[in-house]
């Protein structure tokens, strides 16, 4: 009876875990698309802010490298971080002067011996640049982070945030580099066979050059 309580609990677990996903996604496509449609908007609006090659300045958009280090922890993870490549691409739009709102969609791999190991990710996020005239920003988010290594697959729900500094290059483009940290909990290993390992947390901490036009 005990064994058959925690499987089904453990069936449970993972529907939820599968419909919080569902509807994260849902919201954060939905979200993109009211991205896409307040930039129409305000591309159309007379009074909206020009930049400087007499372009609407609604939208934004970047992209950036680096590198970056996941650490698994559960009863069969290893306590070690693992060094791999890290890439973004992120679009948005202006909610304020000093306010940046979009989507970033990221990825994280390496290869460890015949076993290719990657994280994905989407999220929502926030940018905020608390100084007129300053390059320092911090920045929010609230996302999905899957991995999967071999047959293993794993995915949460997942918060992001850190710090960055940029500085102009040309018009309205700028460089930098930012650190962040995503961090995913409570979600389970899972393979064919089923459950692998329960209560599994998920982080990856990020150093990126990033390239942004705004």
């Amino acid at each position: 009876m005990g064994a058959e309580h925690e499987l089904n609990f453990e069936s449970r677990r993972l529907v939820g875990a599968r419909a919080l996903r569902s509807a994260t996604i849902v919201g954060l496509v939905s979200f993109v698309a009211a991205i896409g449609g307040a930039g129409g908007v305000s591309a159309q609006q007379p009074s909206a802010t020009i930049g400087p090659a007499g372009e609407q300045d609604a939208l934004w958009w970047s992209v950036g490298a680096g590198g970056g280090s996941v650490r698994l922890t559960c009863d069969i993870c290893a306590a070690e971080r693992d060094a791999g490549v890290t890439l973004h691409l992120g679009l948005g739009a202006r909610a304020r002067e000093n306010l940046d709102v979009g989507l970033e969609l990221g990825a994280w791999t390496r290869k460890d011996g015949n076993v290719r190991e990657t994280a994905r990710r989407i999220d929502l996020r926030a940018i905020l640049r608390p100084w007129a005239g300053s390059g320092f920003h911090v920045i929010g988010g609230l996302g999905w982070i899957g991995y999967s290594a071999d047959e293993l697959g794993y995915d949460s729900v997942a918060l992001s945030a850190g710090a960055g500094w940029d500085f102009p290059l040309s018009g309205r483009w700028r460089i930098g580099n930012r650190l962040l940290l995503d961090a995913a909990s409570y979600g389970s290993f899972s393979n064919d066979q089923g459950v692998a390992a329960s209560g599994v947390s998920l982080s990856i901490a990020r150093l990126e050059v990033v390239l942004i036009r705004r």
